[in-house]
């Protein structure tokens, strides 16, 4: 299970910052 290190501001940006920041 990785780390969530992304942050979720946006519900729709939630899973697309994960994408964005690897």
């Amino acid at each position: 299970m990785p780390i969530n290190v992304h942050v979720c501001i946006q519900k729709t940006n939630c899973i697309k910052k994960i994408s964005m920041t690897n």
